[in-house]
């Protein structure tokens, strides 16, 4: 299994990104397969469907590989925060409708029922 890892490389906001991909396996004496650089060649036509990809992830690695950028503070640029965040924006928007209509449209004499 191929595990990538990323790494801040500075303190500063605009810092860069490291990659690290090594098999999540390690000899005895603790020494492992590490990626070197990766190397760009010349094609001709330039098609990108013509060659295999330089890197294919399994759906677990992929996974492994977005947790580990937001551990270093990358995030979407759509959108923003998870499932669980959402759900609790959801939950405070309710409360919110229940003080508008609570307080607002119900001293106004209207009767509204919200559920």
């Amino acid at each position: 299994m191929l595990r990538i890892t990323a790494i801040k490389l500075g303190y500063r906001s605009d810092a860069g990104i490291g990659l690290y991909i090594d098999r999540d396996v390690a000899d005895r004496a603790g020494c492992g397969t590490l990626v070197g650089p990766l190397k760009f060649e010349y094609r001709e036509p330039y098609v990108i469907d013509t060659a295999p990809p330089p890197i294919t992830l399994g759906t677990t690695e992929a996974q492994a590989l977005m947790d580990s950028l937001w551990s270093v503070g990358l995030r979407p640029t759509e959108g923003s925060g998870s499932a669980g965040s959402f759900a609790a924006q959801g939950e405070h928007l309710k409360d919110l409708q229940r003080l508008v209509f609570d307080h607002v449209i119900v001293k106004r004499g209207e009767h509204v029922q919200v559920v």
